[in-house]
């Protein structure tokens, strides 16, 4: 995660390019995200390229932006949807435009669908790559799995 603060037009707009959903994205993209939100008017989220990763990245970062109770995804299985809602009281109220392309996939569509339908976001970009797979890890004594799920309706595909 990187980020700067671009001044257009006496705008301060925040930039952050996020590359992918590590199990240490959440907290360096917080920091990035504190760093520039000081004094912004707006936020650019960059996920061009960013091929996914962690969904509980995704979760945690939508839950900075989303107020309390909206939904962030929602996934479907055997006919049953279950929605995924933010939990906590941390929100955000200025613009954000996410930048998207073909490269973007999985946890990045997460997250800029959530923005979009649960905040308010604007997408601007290309027709993301879709593929509508959900990665968790799950700890087994001193051994960590990784699960990869393929829901078979993805409410997330070509953001």
């Amino acid at each position: 995660v990187s980020s700067e603060v671009l001044e257009v037009e006496d705008k301060k707009i925040g930039y952050l390019v996020f590359t992918s959903f590590s199990s240490s994205s959440f907290e360096q993209f917080q920091d990035e995200l504190l760093k520039v939100e000081k004094d912004i008017d707006s936020l650019i989220i960059d996920l061009r390229g960013n091929t996914g990763g962690y969904l509980e990245s995704a979760f945690d970062i939508s839950s900075l932006f989303i107020e309390k109770g909206k939904v962030i995804y929602s996934l479907e299985n055997k006919g049953e949807i279950k929605k995924f809602k933010d939990k906590d009281n941390q929100h955000r109220e200025y613009p954000i435009v996410v930048l998207v392309d073909y490269g973007t996939a999985s946890a990045s569509e997460i997250l800029a669908l959530a923005l979009k339908e649960s905040y308010g976001a604007t997408i601007v970009g290309k027709t993301t790559y879709g593929k509508g797979k959900v990665q968790s890890m799950i700890q087994y004594d001193d051994t960590m799995v990784k699960l990869t799920f393929i829901p078979a309706v993805s409410s997330f595909a070509g953001t």
